[in-house]
């Protein structure tokens, strides 16, 4: 039951919980934790202890889930120290990189670099971005407390791993390493490239990608026009101006029209 529920978990989830419902009363506690998963998006509270089943029975989905449950409070009972036990029982019995990841970055929260540290860099070497841009944080405060080229290198890697899984706020640490010259030659003109590329990830607020879309010049088109095609559209007749110099020559009169109703002249 436990393996034909997983057959079918992703194209038909109502057969998959069947299958897992059986197992589970036949008392497979890997099931139960399926028939958990497939329970947690209509009610959280009795998938918990279907999770909590197959979490203790070996299944790192279980756990994960379990623990992402009780870090949201999605149900009554759950607590933030449930879900620490969750993940970490995912992470070092499996190395489960989401759950080493997501344990990491709230130890990291509390301020406890040392112990998240190996859990971050497990859960970036797994693909969990999140956990590479909270890696990268760590690196790049331990390099700027001990002037260390090592950490800022570490973090600039992390960093950009995270940005090219469009992690923002990980594409916005890298342009700081940029414009302080922390690891790197300083270079304004590479920070704002980065920039560009975390605002179009949602990692930096409104304004200062405004500005930096702004001051995008023609060779950085690509990265500029999605940052500054939002702002146009909501009515910034900076933005249009600005946007009308970049595009593509088939959009470019598309877009002057628009800058001139809002008030341009030059674009008219």
């Amino acid at each position: 039951c436990r393996r034909l529920g997983q057959h079918l978990e992703t194209s038909r989830p109502a057969d998959a919980l069947g299958r897992f419902t059986e197992g589970c009363t036949f008392g497979d506690a890997v099931s139960c934790g399926g028939q958990g998963r497939m329970t947690a998006p209509t009610d959280a509270a009795a998938a918990a202890p279907l999770l909590s089943q197959g979490c203790d029975a070996g299944d790192a989905e279980s756990c994960a889930l379990l623990g992402r449950l009780n870090a949201d409070g999605a149900f009554p009972r759950a607590t933030p120290a449930a879900a620490d036990r969750a993940w970490s029982r995912a992470c070092q019995a499996f190395d489960h990189a989401e759950s080493c990841g997501r344990l990491g970055i709230r130890q990291h929260a509390r301020g406890e670099d040392e112990t998240a540290e190996p859990l971050l860099a497990i859960a970036c070497r797994g693909g969990f971005a999140p956990a590479c841009a909270a890696f990268g944080d760590v690196q790049a405060a331990r390099g700027d407390a001990q002037e260390a080229s090592r950490s800022f290198r570490q973090a600039r890697f992390a960093f950009m791993r995270a940005c090219g899984r469009r992690d923002g706020a990980a594409c916005v640490g890298v342009a700081e390493l940029y414009r302080g010259g922390r690891g790197v030659p300083a270079s304004e003109s590479s920070a704002a490239q980065w920039l560009l590329r975390g605002c179009a990830s949602g990692g930096a607020d409104r304004e200062r990608c405004l500005a930096a879309g702004l001051a995008a010049g023609r060779p950085d088109a690509r990265l500029a026009v999605p940052v500054l095609r939002p702002s146009c559209e909501q009515g910034e007749v900076r933005a249009c101006t600005a946007l009308a110099r970049i595009v593509p020559q088939r959009e470019r009169a598309a877009v002057a029209r628009r800058a001139c109703a809002l008030g341009a002249p030059e674009s008219c």
